[in-house]
């Protein structure tokens, strides 16, 4: 099925590009308006639209076909392939004896003939050992609406090093060119032989050749940078904090708001460490952008995810306190149309923009780590689910994802980008829940006897109460089918109801079990005195454990526990990304089963344990000397 239309029987006064535009436009975009006959001066009727998809070229011939334009019936059909620039047969030549003018005619006419072909082979040629010596292709005749992933479906899954397509910086639309380059040569010269002169969005496409682009290298780039940036030492997967903004802009930023002194906030006093006061003031700060964003549907809970980046859109993060919307206008205009950009004037700090991909790819290679008013701006690609649908943050911590998301990781093969959609991953799960009676190695494939060869992984949530178990399914219609078995379990006892999982009933489960948090990342002088008007400050704090060492030093890590259980996913929330004392603190819902009484009574046995055996074993070494 084409992209291209063949209009017949069009009357001379209907014959223009404007009346075509004004009957097709409806099914979809048009990329090209053909008339053939106006060359000639003439009107033979016949014209040919192109649309940018299929389906808008089907919905025409569906429509229009055996219609009146005007007064006039009109044939709408589909256009017969455009033809590959491909050398063209020799003429046959045929003797003739009787008539030797036509014969020494057809002689000439096939020299002719034999020329244009060696021509069109020696240019045919030329253009391919061209291409074969960097891999570089230039593309014309474009549609308007030609973007750069429209670029990636074309060439299918052949590795490119880049794909820029060029735009009007005044429209935003395609100009009809751009620039492929392939990590293969191999792959550039196949697709001139496969697509030169082939039907693309509903234009002939025309493929050239292209000489290696003028850019400066990497060093001169990095000469005009006050020093090197992150992004070309770093070669590490890990990415800065999405929401990152250093303890100096922090303190400036919010001692503005509460109209202070920045060096009386870092100073702190006897009641309120700086620490402290830096990662509360932290907090409040990243509330309001995590809210902003929230606000504007930005999936923050996507950016500590391990998934494939978008092309198209940055973040940019450590901007200055004073920064403006004009100022990131300003900023990144050069690089080319700005389609969409997320920024909070009041805070500033952090902002999402999306440009094409070329123009995103340019901002991130020149201006990464330069110096905006005498800060570094950070550039990092966003994850591709940005502005996709919000998973609950308290849901993201629940056992029953991390589970299903591990699962789903380690089913995947090697290099795969995996698309953890979590609530696809709930749809695909049933969750059965039990009476106390019931044991911990209850035999789920034999309760789902017909579909167990469907189940990917079953077992217990730990301490909930009731207790309940989950079986992840292959496929989310393999779940749907499985629960037929919701007739049969009527009479059992030791099963109180069975269910897809929902946001719901995850949420209520956990939190039957999880009363707890635990906090890491803390510096290993933490005080109890430091770390209790921070957590104070989410509401009433019943206790908190620091674990100590053999030597009396803290582990790095303590628990936190609230007297309203409420406040567990209100510190979630609000501590997300705060850093306290330099380091970025992990907030999480606590695995452990004992109280934190009952943990600081073991922790004080376990020590005692082991200055004694320290001791016996100094005594044993006395004794041998």
């Amino acid at each position: 099925m084409s992209t291209r239309i063949c209009v017949k029987g069009l009357p001379p006064r209907l014959y223009n590009e404007n009346q075509l535009e004004k009957k097709f436009s409806g099914c979809g975009v048009i990329t090209s308006i053909d008339l053939p006959a106006l060359a000639k001066g003439k009107s033979n009727g016949i014209a040919f639209v192109g649309f940018k998809d299929k389906d808008a070229a089907e919905k025409a011939v569906k429509l229009f076909d055996k219609t009146f334009m005007g007064t006039t019936k009109i044939q709408v059909e589909y256009a017969k392939p455009l033809q590959k620039n491909v050398n063209k047969r020799p003429a046959p030549v045929e003797e003739n004896t009787k008539n030797s003018k036509k014969a020494k005619k057809s002689h000439t006419q096939a020299a002719t003939n034999n020329e244009g072909d060696r021509f069109e082979e020696s240019a045919n040629t030329d253009m391919i050992d061209k291409i074969s010596k960097n891999g570089r292709l230039w593309l014309q005749n474009l549609a308007h609406c030609c973007t750069e992933e429209d670029l990636r479906e074309l060439i299918g899954n052949k590795d490119v090093e880049e794909i820029r397509c060029l735009f009007n910086k005044q429209s935003g639309e395609c100009n009809g060119n751009a620039y492929i380059t392939f990590t293969n040569r191999d792959h550039a010269v196949e697709m001139y032989k496969v697509l030169d002169g082939t039907d693309f969005l509903g234009r002939k496409l025309k493929i050239f050749p292209c000489d290696d682009r003028k850019e400066l290298s990497r060093s001169k780039k990095l000469q005009n940078l006050p020093f090197v940036p992150k992004s070309h030492v770093d070669h590490g997967t890990k990415s800065w904090n999405a929401l990152f903004i250093s303890g100096d802009v922090v303190a400036e930023t919010f001692s503005k708001k509460v109209e202070m002194e920045k060096s009386k906030l870092l100073e702190g006093s006897k009641n309120l460490p700086a620490a402290t006061a830096l990662a509360l003031a932290e907090m409040r700060i990243m509330q309001e952008i995590r809210q902003f964003l929230l606000d504007n549907n930005v999936n923050i809970y996507s950016f500590g995810t391990e998934q494939e980046r978008s092309r198209k859109i940055l973040i940019a993060k450590n901007l200055p306190p004073d920064f403006t919307e004009e100022d990131v206008q300003r900023t990144f205009k050069p690089f080319g149309g700005i389609k969409r950009i997320i920024f909070n004037p009041d805070i500033g700090l952090t902002a999402m923009i999306e440009l094409n991909e070329s123009g995103a790819k340019a901002a991130f290679d020149r201006i990464n780590g330069a110096m905006l008013r005498g800060r570094p701006l950070k550039l990092e690609f966003a994850p591709i689910s940005i502005f996709g649908k919000l998973p609950n943050r308290e849901l993201m911590s629940c056992e029953l994802i991390q589970k299903l998301m591990d699962m789903t990781k380690e089913r995947a093969r090697e290099g795969e980008q995996v698309a953890l959609d979590v609530f696809s991953l709930m749809n695909a799960t049933i969750l059965v829940t039990f009476t106390n009676e019931v044991s911990n190695d209850f035999d789920f494939q034999k309760l789902f006897g017909k579909q167990k060869s469907k189940i990917i992984a079953c077992g217990m949530l730990a301490d909930q109460n009731p207790k309940c178990g989950f079986v992840f399914f292959d496929t989310i219609e393999d779940a749907q089918s499985a629960m037929e078995i919701k007739k049969s379990i009527i009479n059992r006892d030791d099963i109180l109801s069975i269910a897809i999982a929902t946001e719901e009933i995850v949420l209520n489960g956990e939190r039957s079990a999880r009363k707890t948090l635990v906090v890491r990342n803390l510096p290993f002088t933490i005080q109890e005195s430091e770390i209790m008007p921070l957590m104070k400050a989410v509401g009433e704090v019943k206790e908190i454990r620091l674990p100590e060492g053999v030597t009396g030093q803290k582990r790095g890590f303590g628990f936190v526990e609230f007297v309203d259980s409420g406040d567990v996913q209100k510190a979630l929330n609000m501590f997300e990304g705060v850093h306290f004392a330099g380091r970025r603190m992990v907030i999480e819902i606590s695995r452990m089963k004992e109280t934190i009484k009952e943990g600081k009574a073991v922790e004080k046995k376990k020590q005692k344990i082991t200055k004694k055996s320290l001791s016996s074993a100094m005594s044993s070494l006395r004794q041998d000397d």
